[in-house]
């Protein structure tokens, strides 16, 4: 029946494990639990390789680092039931019927289960992860079912492993950020419906400030790299940036947010970083990483 995966990079993940087991178990289903370490420090592989003493679980270990496409793809073919759900390290499960949730779906090709942050932000230091994740990830089935460019997050999703197989994550995507759009919209294109659903889990890995923004930055350098090699094209952000680019003075436009990066990047470094500064920061950024190569 199911065969939940889990990549696993510098988390302990064994609360997450145990509930997961529980409620598989309770299910009366059967089922696997597959975590694969990315090579975590040694901290987290010492304290994570205890989960193989759980019934139905196994701990493997990667010599390497693969990164985020390549590991799914490993976890993929372990598996052995034909429903796959794919879980981040970093979430918690917050509904006790969270597999039953996703039992009750499994006639749909894929299923999207969604995502929620803590209510309250841990620490200032943190704000504007949260910010961020409260107002554009934390998103009812319903929106996310009628928006016009995928909303879709590998963090929490169940698929069948026959279509999983031939629709795999592009591994040609090396750099951090945007495989999991790229996948939806492969998947969109075929015409492989992915079903919307409320069973979200809660995103537990804020990144401090700086690190968000560095890693946004990196997503963002990935996104214009998938779009001149013509892999992704159904973003907001892909969708904005050609909005402009059609403009009478288009050019002019992008050529001055390209050059005005600088400036949101400082923007977005104040105390209380605006979500608005925050996305014509990523759409600068953006304009400048398609000049670097234009």
């Amino acid at each position: 029946m199911f065969s939940v995966l889990i990549p696993v990079f510098n988390e302990l993940i064994t609360p997450l494990v145990e509930r997961l087991q529980g409620q598989l178990k309770n299910a009366e289903v059967p089922f696997q639990i597959i975590v694969l370490d990315d090579l975590s420090d040694e901290h987290y592989r010492k304290q994570n390789s205890a989960v193989s003493e759980i019934m139905h679980v196994s701990y493997i270990e990667l010599s390497e680092n693969v990164g985020r496409s390549k590991i799914r793809n490993r976890l993929a073919r372990l598996a052995r039931y034909d429903h796959l759900i794919f879980l981040d390290c970093d979430v918690s499960l917050i509904d006790n019927q969270f597999i039953k949730n996703y039992h009750d779906n499994i006639a749909h090709d894929c299923v999207c289960g969604g995502i929620k942050y803590q209510s309250q932000i841990p620490s200032p230091s943190f704000s504007l992860h949260w910010k961020v994740g409260k107002n554009k990830e934390e998103i009812k089935a319903s929106k996310r079912a009628s928006s016009k460019t995928p909303l879709f997050f590998s963090s929490n999703f169940m698929i069948k492993s026959s279509i999983f197989s031939n629709n795999i994550f592009d591994e040609g995507i090396s750099g951090y950020g945007y495989e999991d759009a790229e996948f939806a919209e492969r998947l969109f294109e075929k015409g492989i419906k992915i079903t919307h659903i409320d069973n979200p889990v809660q995103h537990d890995g804020l990144k401090e400030n700086a690190v968000f923004i560095q890693d946004t930055s990196k997503a963002i350098e990935n996104l214009a790299m998938m779009y001149r090699g013509q892999k992704i094209k159904n973003t907001s952000l892909i969708k904005a940036f050609q909005r402009i680019e059609s403009l009478p003075f288009g050019s002019t436009m992008i050529t001055y947010l390209a050059e005005s990066q600088g400036y949101f990047s400082m923007k977005i470094k104040e105390s209380r970083p605006s979500l608005w500064a925050f996305d014509v920061w990523k759409l600068s950024l953006f304009c400048s990483k398609i000049k670097e190569k234009s």
